[in-house]
């Protein structure tokens, strides 16, 4: 079909009429299509014919590629805002973490300087949590009741034998709210001999 040969009808000069009726009536075929069908059927496609599936090709393929880069352009702009937003959130719980870091870091300083004091007083000093458990005890404390301070820690006060000496019933009732007792007198059995303390209850 692209190497397209022309046709032409030969009429006698006498015989305008049929010249005229040939070329109207090639001109209706070509109008209605039927030239079109007749020049497949003998000849193959027409030169038209592929013009028009090319430009339908054609068509096809730049709408698949307009719909393509419409779809990678969404993904960028999507990719691009998703990103930003987890570099934001990512940058937030970083500085939460170094924020939570720190005061954590404050905690176990004044932890450790209370500690420090604690350790420092002449007086034995233990306490408790709200469970009756022994959560601090400092070194006077435990070099009095000749043990040693890990040994007390997390031993509840109420049932542990260790606490023979302390007065349950007075315990209770200053974590009732009903207290605070001075000037309990108690003998605990020292390694040597036994020894008589003086203790005191109360809320911190």
């Amino acid at each position: 079909p692209f190497n397209a040969a022309s046709f032409r009808f030969l009429a006698a000069q006498d015989h305008e009429d049929l010249l005229a009726l040939l070329n109207s009536s090639l001109s209706i075929a070509k109008q209605n299509g039927t030239y079109d069908k007749v020049y497949e059927k003998w000849f193959g496609q027409t030169v038209k014919s592929y013009e028009k599936k090319i430009r339908q090709t054609l068509f096809v393929t730049l709408s698949c590629l307009v719909l393509l880069l419409f779809i990678a352009a969404i993904s960028v702009v999507f990719n691009n805002r998703l990103k930003k937003e987890v570099d934001a959130r990512t940058l937030a719980l970083n500085q939460a973490n170094q924020e939570l870091s720190r005061q954590k870091d404050e905690i176990n300083a004044a932890d450790q300087f209370k500690e420090e004091i604690l350790n420092s007083v002449q007086n034995g000093i233990i306490t408790l949590d709200a469970a009756g458990a022994v959560s601090f005890i400092n070194d006077r404390a435990a070099d009095i009741l000749e043990v040693s301070s890990p040994e007390l820690l997390g031993q509840a006060a109420f049932s542990s034998p260790l606490f023979y000496w302390l007065n349950k019933d007075k315990l209770t009732a200053v974590l009732g709210g009903k207290g605070p007792f001075l000037g309990i007198k108690a003998q605990i059995r020292g390694a040597e001999e036994a020894k008589f303390i003086v203790y005191q209850i109360g809320v911190l």
